[in-house]
């Protein structure tokens, strides 16, 4: 079954589900987000890599399209997001709202980065027909700054299955692409690397390049981690990129039928318990539904205290991280002195380099640090969710236990491009004020006749006691603030999933004392509707 066929398979079923929500006067708003999400499903693929490295002809001529514009400049690289429809549309993000554009804008580079901050083209266009769940996303080149290399994985991270990283073949891999690459080792990203321009030169001069290139990714990446392979966009000759990406559609095809498939049972499962109740314990008196009110109110008080206390436990041992990951920083940034100077001195500027050296710092402290906390906070939330109401076997914490399974694998997707997107802004703001302060007074002392030597202790001292310290200081609080916000989304999302498995059950008990009351020639044939559309949705389960 084509993709196509599955989302409209899944869409019909969750729009039948939908029908019962609303009929039961069941909260809408997670039924509705799965319906929203079957439409818009779609994995992303990055393609990065230097300036003038082949990124957009590369992607040209995997599209058979003149689409992206190959002569371009800072000032007009924009992150450009391409996937199929069978109704073509162009979008520019500008000043935070959606305007309509043209392909031939595009095409000609007609937007500036000051004012468009992302365009997104939705093409009819044959081999996207094929890779209907890949978003290509033509990135700024890694040259061009850390914004660039930020985004390309903050951005893109959580849906991205994999990067394809552009190699001039006359270049190799430059010192930007190289720094890149080591924080896409530490996020076990798969990456497929191009050698680009293959045509304008020799096939030995080729050959040794490739090899080159390889020996370096496996140096910077591991062994097995990657492939890599030649193009030449001039000839056409692009099929090995192809093959990529209809690979990476195949991954994707599985990964929406799993993720679907166990949000639609999820959802079943509500409504299911909730039907279940109502028909199977028909027997309960009006006074043992009033007992099972109050203990259902006072089981799910006492779990939300321990939930609380719970993250005051985690909020302590995440502190004792962020300490960790400051020394790390330091060390870091201590440890490449002679680096940072070299650029000061050569006036470059060092903030590329600084910013990878904090960025795979707070990566490994997620890695190694924060991940196993908050997974070891969510198993245990899990068992204290585990609780026994006593109602009946169709309404006990069976929800609420999935439920924080699922906020568990969110949460834990997210927390790196989140830390992340953090320490950008600070390397955007006071970090950045601070280096280029920094490479300005070097540079003055620099080139005054005679001082060289001064300008090199000058800049080994403002390294040591101005960039290391307030780097580091600066990073660090992006980091604790960051964290800080997403274990307070997790703990609320938690006691939201609480309060609605709380207010089901409640309506649940509720219904069921109406139904009570009701005269019995009209229970029954209540009972007989309920059975029938509990029958109904359980035929709804994959």
């Amino acid at each position: 079954m084509s993709i196509e066929n599955k989302k409209a398979n899944f869409k019909s079923k969750s729009e039948k589900l939908k029908s019962y929500y609303e009929k039961y006067s069941l909260g809408l708003n997670d039924i509705q987000q799965l319906i929203a999400g079957i439409s818009d499903f779609s994995v992303v693929t990055p393609v990065i890599g230097g300036f003038s490295s082949g990124k957009s002809s590369l992607i040209n001529a995997v599209l058979s399209l003149n689409l992206m514009p190959v002569e371009i400049t800072p000032e007009t690289a924009i992150p450009t997001e391409i996937r199929y429809s069978p109704n073509e549309q162009c979008q520019r993000l500008t000043e935070g709202k959606w305007l309509a554009a043209q392909v031939k804008e595009i095409r000609e580079n007609k937007f500036l980065y000051s004012d468009t901050k992302l365009v997104k083209a939705f093409l009819n266009v044959p081999f996207l027909k094929e890779i209907p769940s890949v978003t290509l996303v033509d990135m700024p080149g890694l040259d061009s700054g850390i914004e660039a290399h930020n985004r390309a994985i903050d951005d893109y991270l959580l849906n991205s299955l994999a990067y394809i990283i552009t190699v001039d073949s006359e270049q190799g891999l430059t010192e930007s692409v190289i720094l890149f690459l080591k924080e896409l080792k530490l996020l076990s990203v798969p990456i497929l690397v191009v050698l680009t321009k293959t045509d304008k030169r020799s096939k030995s001069d080729v050959d040794a390049m490739f090899e080159d290139v390889k020996n370096k990714m496996e140096q910077y990446t591991g062994v097995g981690k990657f492939q890599i392979t030649t193009a030449s966009a001039r000839k056409q000759d692009v099929e090995q990129v192809r093959k990529f990406l209809t690979e990476i559609q195949n991954q994707a095809d599985s990964i929406f039928e799993n993720a679907v498939s166990q949000k639609l049972n999820s959802a079943i499962s509500v409504i299911e318990k909730y039907l279940t109740t109502r028909v199977n314990k028909d027997d309960f008196t009006i006074e043992e539904i009033a007992e099972k009110e109050k203990l259902l109110k006072k089981q799910i008080e006492e779990l939300e205290i321990k939930i609380d206390k719970e993250k005051e436990t985690l909020s302590s041992d995440i502190e004792k991280c962020i300490t960790l990951a400051e020394g790390k920083i330091k060390m870091r940034l201590e440890g490449s002195t002679a680096s940072i100077v070299s650029d000061l001195l050569a006036n470059r500027d060092p903030k590329t380099q600084i910013n990878s050296l904090v960025r795979v710092s707070i990566l490994e402290s997620i890695q190694t640090e924060i991940t196993p906390r908050i997974q070891r906070f969510f198993n245990t939330v899990s068992d204290l969710s585990g609780i026994e109401l006593e109602i009946n076997s169709h309404l006990d914490s069976d929800p609420i236990k999935g439920k924080v399974n699922d906020l568990m694998k969110d949460s834990i997707k997210k927390v790196t491009p989140l830390i992340l997107a953090g320490i950008g802004f600070a390397f955007a703001g006071p970090i950045g004020a601070l280096v280029a302060g920094v490479l300005s007074v070097i540079t003055d002392i620099f080139f005054e006749k005679k001082k060289q030597d001064d300008a090199r202790r000058t800049a080994e001292e403002k390294v040591r006691n101005e960039i290391v310290p307030q780097v580091s200081s600066q990073a660090i609080a992006s980091f604790r603030t960051s964290i800080a916000a997403h274990l307070s989304e997790i703990v609320d999302k938690l006691h939201e999933s609480i309060t609605k498995d709380k207010e089901m059950k409640e309506k649940a008990l509720d219904d069921l004392r109406a139904q009570k009351n009701k005269a019995i020639e009209e229970q029954n044939s209540v009972l007989a509707e309920l059975q029938e559309d509990l029958s109904q949705i359980q035929e709804l389960k994959n």
